[in-house]
Parts: C-alpha cells; structure tokens; sequence
C-alpha cells in the first residue's frame, strides 16, 4: 500500500497493458475529424447558402430553411455525443486497471449529506442537494470520497412555480482526521461570497443590473432621440449603481457578522502573495497556523493547477477536511476526443495525486498528534 502510487509513467504503462493506445488515437482522430468536418461545412453554408434562401420561392425556402436547422442541430449536437461516446467506451476498458492502481472502490454516491455540507461552513444558502457522480478511494489506510454535486436554492418568491437557482457546482473532497483537530478553519478567496451559510448575491446582482439594461436597450432602440431621455437613463444607471453598492455593503456586513457568530478570526499567514488571494479565518489561531504552513499552501497552489480552477476552498471541521471546487468541467475524466489519450490520462493523473498529496500532508495515516 505504501508503494502504490507512483510515477505517472507506470500508471500510463498499467493502462497500456489492457488496451491498444494506437487503436485509441486514431478513433480519437477520426471523430474529430468527422467535428471538425461537420463545424467546416455547416460554416460554409451559413455564410454562402443561407443568405440565398431569401430569393427562393416560398415553399421551397421554408423547406431548405428546415433542412439547414436540423443540420445545424446536427453540427451542434455531434462534439457533444461523439466525445461523449468516446470517453465511455474509453472508460469502460480500463476502470478496472484505474480502480485497481488507485484503489478505488468504486462509484460511490453517498456521503454527502445536507448537514455535512453545512457544517463546513463552505457554501451558500441552499434546499437540495443533487450528486452527479463520485467515487471513493484508499491511499495509504485513509478512504476520501470524491463527489460532483450541484446545490440548489430557490428564489424568496414562494409560489407554486418556484425558480430554481444554482448555488454550486463542483466536485468536493472530504476524507476524516484521525486526528483530533479543535479548531474550525476556513480558507476561501478573496470576493468569494459563497461560504459561511451566507445568501447569495448573485441573485440580486442580476436584479440589480436591470434598469442599467433598460437603460442601454433605450439608447440602442432609439439612437438619434435617446437624449430626449436623457434623464431616465441617467436615474435608471444611478438605481443600478445604488443597487450594487447596497448589494456589496449587505454582503460585507452579513459576512461580517456570520464570522463573529461562529468565533472566528481572520488569520494572517507567512505566505504574503497567498494572503493577498485567500482569507482564511479560524476559531484557534495557533492551530490553524500550525496547519496552514508554507507546505500545505503548496500543496493548496497544487489542488488549483491540476483541477485547473482559480478558486479552491478548503474547511477543517468536527475531525473532517474539506477541500471545494467549484468548476462547471467535468474532472477525472480519463478520455476526450479532443486531446491525446496520454496528456488526459496525466491530467487524471495528477488530479488524484493532489489529493493524495493532501493525505500526505496532514498525515492522515498516522495516528500520532498534528
């Protein structure tokens, strides 16, 4: 077990031994040509066909009007399913040799209750939680599970038809402390308005912006009278800067105020150029510097560069650790029609070696004090 992960060059070797890596690549190929075949001519259409269907006869323009619609639902359509259909067959030769490497044990959707979630601490206001996907796995004696979720909120107008908002999607990581850790400690970005169980502003900024949308539709639609209007615009730009500036005092004092609520304060670490980016606040300032070293921002800087996202947060709560990414991309992909077999494959690779670096870190095999 201790020796189980190693270099990328045996896991590429590992995956060789089941399948054909040449086969692979020119399916690869050959589907992104038939993509990039299919975007080509629908281009060439659009600009040279389509204008002409205008000075056809009635009838027969609306019919080439059709074809030319299902074609481009076709042309959009096609990357989606032909990648899609690439990384499953892909996935279905070679999970076994993955799970056996990593030991992994397999999808896993369960895990991530409501509370949990809470009491992380990591997230805005929301009602549902919906899994996408997840796996667990074992490095060194310690299980983590990994989950794709999205959490969801509704609107405050309660009706029959409630809207329904995003507040997350992402993957996130949780393994236990065997360790006994009395501090609570938070590490989020800067601007990172999605954590402490707070609202989320993003749903009035949308609201917010609306007269300044109002305001710019007037001048588009009446070009050469908008200054006849002149004062309208100007109130309705001025609401929606007074909108934004309520929003972002509301969102500084509720923050303000959840940090205080919970006993936390803002830590400041030896790192300047991380503490520039992040802030992280804490119930134990001592513990929390003593986790938070210069190995573990590292570590931290890792996670970002693998998942390729800017925005990681991370919670140390109740003897767990957290760590949330948000990202609209799916991860742990070991496919994609769009780039060679072995640079996927290194990207996986290192999505999961950040994790297990983590394990690493914290010395979660060890049942010795932190």
């Amino acid at each position: 077990m201790e020796d189980k992960f190693v270099s990328f060059r045996e896991f590429e070797k590992c995956i060789n031994k089941k399948i054909d890596f040449q086969r692979w690549e020119a399916e690869r190929k050959a589907k992104l040509f038939v993509i990039y075949s299919s975007i080509f001519v629908m281009s060439l259409v659009t600009i040279f066909v389509l204008p002409l269907i205008g000075f056809i006869p009635t009838v027969l323009g609306m019919i080439c009007l059709l074809v030319y619609i299902l074609a481009l639902i076709y042309a959009i359509s096609c990357p989606i399913l032909l990648n899609k259909d690439y990384k499953s067959e892909f996935k279905k030769y070679c999970s076994s040799e993955v799970r056996n490497f990593f030991d992994f044990l397999g999808i896993s959707k369960n895990g991530l209750n409501k509370q949990i979630l809470k009491d992380s601490k990591m997230f805005s206001n929301f009602e549902d939680v919906e899994v996408d996907d997840g796996f667990a796995g074992f490095y060194r004696d310690v299980c983590y599970k990994v989950t794709e979720i999205s959490l969801k909120d509704y609107s405050i107008l309660k009706s029959n038809n409630k809207q329904e908002f995003t507040v997350f999607k992402g993957v996130v990581i949780l393994f236990d402390s065997n360790k006994t850790i009395a501090a609570d400690t938070i590490v989020a970005a800067k601007g990172d308005f999605n954590v402490l169980n707070k609202f989320n502003p993003g749903y009035y900024t949308l609201f917010s912006l609306m007269p300044a949308i109002l305001a710019v539709g007037m001048v588009l639609y009446d070009i050469k009278g908008w200054s006849s209007n002149l004062v309208l615009v100007i109130f309705l730009l001025f609401l929606s800067f007074a909108f934004l500036i309520t929003i972002a005092l509301v969102t500084y004092f509720v923050n303000l105020n959840s940090i205080k609520n919970i006993g936390m304060k803002r830590v400041y670490l030896e790192d300047v150029k991380f503490d520039k980016k992040f802030k992280v606040y804490s119930t134990d300032q001592v513990e929390s510097r003593y986790l938070l070293t210069t190995a573990f921002i590292d570590r931290y800087r890792n996670l970002q560069t693998a998942f390729k996202v800017k925005n990681i947060r991370c919670s140390i709560f109740k003897n767990k650790i957290m760590f949330v990414i948000p990202t609209e991309k799916d991860c742990f992909e070991l496919a994609s029609v769009y780039r060679p077999i072995g640079k996927e494959l290194k990207v996986f690779y290192d999505q999961v070696k950040s994790i297990h670096d983590m394990i690493d870190y914290f010395k979660l095999n060890e049942k010795t004090g932190l």
